[in-house]
């Protein structure tokens, strides 16, 4: 440091140590915040977060796919009963999910928006137009191209059936018969059903209604009537369909393996309507059988094997 700037700094130092102490100025008063208008369903209580588990034991979806997540899907498409109508991408929440492939199962979480973008729907049957509520399922999912969301290649349509936190009877239109929805109302003055009504069938015309809170409720399907849900953190399992299940006849005898495996066939070979392609399985059978029942008798493995092939 050259010597100016040292007798420059030392004559700071002794001004700075004379000069004549300053009262701090008075601490500014901050204004109470004013209250903002909020939408009753910021403010109203309920869940904020979801969670859940899952078991599967078709392992098609570790053996083809590498990118898994979990989705808040509208289900506009079942209430319409529409299988063409396309899940809006502003309307997609996705969620993390942690798959345990040697054990089959699963786990996920998934955070609510404060103010979901799904389709509202009007199921009061009160016929008068109301706001309606918006309607949703927690749903398993993957990405097959593109970016993460359900678009472009990836569309999504219709409505969950395979491992959601809703059940389906995939015996009569994918029909939804269970599990848990959540639903999103702006205000407090909008009704959903509280069962299935006379026809046993989901927003239709004869379900009973009440209020719903505003804000987030998960619905219970399973209970009489529906349960409602308002804890921060409910848990949503999800379920893989019967019909996905892996069928397993190894325990059985070769016949009785046969006769299961035929019987199931037989009723769900997806070309059984198309006339071109109509098998006659009682024809079928007849042939079959006795190989099949051979082989049991001789014990013969290899035999079986090819009865069947």
């Amino acid at each position: 440091m050259n010597r100016t700037l040292s007798l420059f700094f030392t004559m700071a130092l002794l001004l700075s140590a004379c000069a004549t102490p300053t009262a701090a100025p008075a601490p500014t008063k901050v204004p109470e915040p004013t209250a903002v208008a909020q939408p009753l369903a910021a403010a109203a209580s309920g869940p904020v977060r979801v969670t859940g588990k899952f078991t599967y034991s078709n392992n098609i979806i570790t053996e083809y796919y590498v990118e898994h997540f979990v989705a808040l899907i509208d289900l506009t498409g079942f209430v319409k009963r529409d299988r063409e109508w396309e899940v809006p991408v502003k309307s997609q929440v996705l969620g993390y999910l942690q798959l345990d492939e040697k054990a089959q199962k699963g786990e996920y979480q998934l955070s609510l928006p404060m103010r979901p973008e799904g389709s509202f729907d009007d199921v009061d049957n009160n016929g008068k137009p109301d706001k309606g509520v918006q309607v949703f399922a927690v749903d398993y999912n993957v990405n097959l191209t593109g970016g993460p969301f359900l678009e472009g290649d990836d569309r999504y349509r219709g409505w969950p059936s395979y491992l959601a936190s809703v059940k389906v009877d995939t015996e009569n239109k994918q029909e939804i018969i269970g599990g848990k929805l959540i639903v999103w109302a702006l205000d407090d003055k909008q009704q959903f059903p509280t069962g299935f009504g006379n026809d046993g069938l989901l927003f239709t015309a004869d379900d009973p209604v009440s209020p719903i809170p505003a804000g987030y409720t998960v619905i219970d399907l399973d209970k009489k009537p529906f349960g409602i849900i308002r804890d921060a953190e409910p848990s949503l399992d999800l379920y893989e369909p019967k019909d996905a299940e892996i069928k397993d006849y190894s325990k059985m005898s070769y016949s009785d393996a046969f006769d299961a495996l035929h019987k199931k066939t037989s009723v769900e070979w997806s070309f059984n309507d198309i006339p071109s392609k109509k098998v006659d399985w009682k024809a079928l059978y007849d042939r079959i059988a006795p190989k099949v029942a051979e082989a049991q008798k001789n014990k013969n493995g290899k035999a079986f094997y090819l009865a069947l092939k």
